[in-house]
C-alpha cells in the first residue's frame, strides 16, 4: 500500500518539524527519519532547513 501526505499534512509536518528544531535540532531530524521510515520515503522538505 502506497502512502501520501496531503498538502495540509505536510504543511502540519513542517510546522512540527519547526517547533521541535527550537528545542532541540538533533531531535527535529531524527523525528523526520523516523517518519520517513515510516513512510517508506524521504520528506526533503522538512530536512533542508536542518542542514
Amino acid at each position: 500500500m502506497r502512502c501520501r501526505f496531503s498538502p495540509l499534512a505536510e504543511l502540519d509536518l513542517e510546522e512540527i518539524d519547526d517547533y521541535i528544531v527550537g528545542d532541540n535540532q538533533r531531535r527535529a531530524i531524527s523525528f523526520i527519519e523516523e517518519l520517513s521510515k515510516g513512510f517508506g520515503h524521504s520528506l526533503p522538505h522538512c530536512t533542508r532547513k536542518l542542514l
